[in-house]
């Protein structure tokens, strides 16, 4: 028996960490706002932020007082439907518009499979399988959120997901001349050539571990 609060539990505790991780992160940017930062210097701000866990470009200051944090909000334009080539079909179609049109990153978390933190990992048709199952499709992200996190930098997708690939189980496409698990491609966004975020197509039929999590959307 499958118990989808169980199978919720593991992303939605990585996103409280990540949360609280921003709150201290935010009270620190306020001591800085009430200390006697006027007359340092954008270089020295920036270095300060860094050494205490903050992004290199947050840590600029405007008119030489004011702290700014970089945006992380996410921007979703679900009204553009993906447009598949004509041999390919998208299996769950509805699901696309379906999401926030903007988000804080802060919101996402990372869904593992309990096969995938082994060594063995899981293959991606039971990853699909478990979440069709439960329910999680419909909370994971699509094509276009692959595509929005793509439109920001590789420093941004470093700092919230490291070196790992996300995997939008949501916009899997069907070849339309072949039936069963064969036929299904996943869409994924990650870091190429150590410069580039790249959205790919992969074969349903890969062994999944740890690196390669679904993104999902937690409770606020």
């Amino acid at each position: 028996m499958v118990f989808p609060a169980l199978e919720e539990y593991g992303a939605q505790w990585e996103f409280e960490q990540r949360k609280l991780k921003r709150e201290k992160l935010e009270e620190k940017e306020r001591r800085w706002k009430e200390g006697d930062i006027g007359n340092w210097t954008e270089d020295q701000v920036e270095k300060l932020f860094i050494a205490l866990g903050g992004k290199g470009v947050a840590g600029r200051i405007v008119a030489g007082v004011t702290l700014v944090s970089v945006d992380e909000v996410v921007r979703v334009n679900r009204s553009v439907s993906l447009k598949c080539p004509d041999w390919a079909e998208l299996v769950y179609p509805e699901l696309e518009s379906v999401g926030p049109a903007e988000y804080p990153i802060s919101r996402v978390g990372l869904w593992l499979h309990e096969y995938q933190k082994l060594w063995h990992g899981a293959s991606g048709r039971t990853i699909y399988d478990r979440l069709r199952e439960t329910g999680l499709l419909k909370k994971s992200l699509g094509f276009s959120d692959l595509e929005a996190i793509q439109n920001t930098s590789v420093a941004f997708f470093r700092e919230h997901f490291k070196d790992k690939t996300l995997w939008a189980w949501k916009s899997v496409i069907r070849h339309r001349s072949q039936s069963g698990p064969g036929g299904l491609l996943v869409p994924n966004l990650s870091v190429e050539n150590k410069q580039e975020l790249v959205v790919s197509w992969d074969h349903i039929g890969y062994q999944f571990n740890s690196n390669s999590p679904c993104p999902i959307f937690c409770d606020e």
